[in-house]
């Protein structure tokens, strides 16, 4: 009777391990190797499988993209349409339905009026520091990530050089989650911003 359950939880370890999931792998256990980005003002490593999109969109009168990384295929987030005024561009997330597993990482600067010497409006109350600045992290569950399937959403504020923030939003999704979890931290551990 013993061998029999033992067998049986092998069978099931073995069933288990073997998923069918064909989602590129989000976090350490799917990834060796890492990719630097570097845009002048923030540096940081994410893991070298995933697609960095180049980031042309348009900004706003307050926030700037920077970059877009994904374990996916990543579509132009943006749709363009001519309107009585002229044209209208609108953005939103550059994939439709995150896939299971995977995860979606946006960076961008922002920089809203303040008073000189005041912090950052949109840091609110820190409770950390990234890169030696003053910084919030959050979990959120699903978090503005709802509209494309995701279990959780990380939001990261942190001080810039200019008296603005950059803010990087993570979208995850079962069920390695954890592993996305903590590649990223990891990526988070690494910024640096250029004074």
């Amino acid at each position: 009777m013993r061998r029999v359950g033992v067998a049986l939880i092998c069978m099931g370890l073995a069933v288990a391990c073997s998923s069918t999931d064909t989602a590129t792998p989000a976090g350490p256990a799917g990834a060796s190797s890492l990719a630097h980005f570097d845009n002048g003002a923030l540096t940081f490593d994410y893991p070298a499988a995933w697609t960095l999109q180049d980031v042309n969109d348009m900004a706003s009168a307050f926030s700037t993209p920077i970059a877009r990384l994904s374990s996916m295929t990543l579509q132009d987030p943006c749709v363009t349409t001519q309107v009585s005024v002229g044209t209208q561009i609108t953005c939103g997330f550059p994939v439709s339905q995150l896939d299971d597993g995977a995860v979606l990482v946006s960076w961008a600067s922002t920089r809203y009026p303040q008073a000189a010497g005041s912090p950052p409006s949109d840091l609110g109350t820190p409770n950390t520091t990234l890169a030696g600045r003053a910084a919030r992290v959050e979990h959120d569950e699903p978090g503005v990530c709802a509209p494309i399937g995701a279990d959780e959403t990380i939001l990261a504020v942190l001080d810039a050089a200019n008296g603005g923030t950059f803010q990087m939003t993570a979208c995850l999704k079962n069920p390695r989650r954890a592993e996305a979890d903590a590649w990223v931290t990891q990526m988070l551990q690494s910024v640096h911003v250029t004074p």
